[in-house]
C-alpha cells in the first residue's frame, strides 16, 4: 500500500508536472502572439503613414495637371488666332482682296467669295487680268447674312456677262475692325 500512495504521488507529481509544462507552452504562445499582435500593428502604422504619403502625392499631381490643362487651353487659343492670322496672311500673299464696297455697319458680317469670269480669255486684257478673272478673284462682301450678300454680289457681276461667284464663306480676315482702328 505504501507504494501505492507513492505510485500515485509521483502520477499526481508527473500530471501537474504536464500541466505546468502546457501552462508555459501557453503562456509562450501568447507572448508570441502579442509580439506579432505588436508588429502587425507597427505594419499598419506604416501602411497607413505611406498612405498618407501617396494621398498627398497625388493631391500635388492632380493639381499640377489642372494647371498643365490650363496651360495647353491657353496654347490651343493661341494656336487658333495664329491659324486665322496665317490663313489673313496667306489670302493676302496669294491674290489680292478686292471690295464689293466699302459700305458696313456694326451688324454686318464680312463674307468672301470668288468669282471667275473665263470669257475674259478673249478680250485684249494684260495676262495677269486674264489669268486673275479666269482662276477667280476674291471679293469682301459685307452683308447682315448670305442671302443679302448674295444678291449683292449678283447684282455685281450678273451671270449674263459671264461671271460665276464661287460660294460664300465667312471671312476669317476681320478686315472691317482694322480698317476701323485705322481711320
Amino acid at each position: 500500500m505504501k507504494y501505492e500512495i507513492i505510485y500515485g504521488f509521483i502520477g499526481i507529481l508527473i500530471a501537474l508536472l504536464y500541466f505546468v509544462g502546457a501552462l508555459l507552452l501557453c503562456a509562450r504562445g501568447i507572448r508570441r502572439a502579442s509580439i506579432h499582435t505588436r508588429e502587425v500593428r507597427e505594419d499598419v502604422e506604416r501602411m497607413e503613414m505611406r498612405y498618407t504619403q501617396l494621398e498627398k502625392q497625388l493631391e500635388i499631381a492632380l493639381a499640377t495637371i489642372e494647371a498643365r490643362k490650363g496651360r495647353l487651353e491657353q496654347i490651343a487659343k493661341d494656336l487658333t488666332v495664329m491659324r486665322e492670322e496665317t490663313t489673313c496672311l496667306i489670302l493676302r500673299a496669294e491674290a489680292p482682296i478686292y471690295l464689293l464696297s466699302d459700305r458696313w455697319t456694326m451688324a454686318d458680317t464680312e463674307f468672301l467669295v470668288t468669282v471667275t469670269n473665263p470669257s475674259m480669255v478673249g478680250r485684249p486684257l494684260q495676262k495677269l487680268t486674264i489669268k486673275s478673272w479666269a482662276e477667280g478673284r476674291t471679293y469682301v462682301v459685307w452683308a447682315p447674312n448670305t442671302d443679302i450678300a448674295s444678291r449683292l454680289v449678283e447684282a455685281r457681276f450678273a451671270a449674263g456677262g459671264g461671271y460665276d461667284a464661287g460660294a460664300m464663306i465667312a471671312s476669317p480676315l476681320n478686315l472691317a475692325k482694322r480698317w476701323e482702328v485705322a481711320s
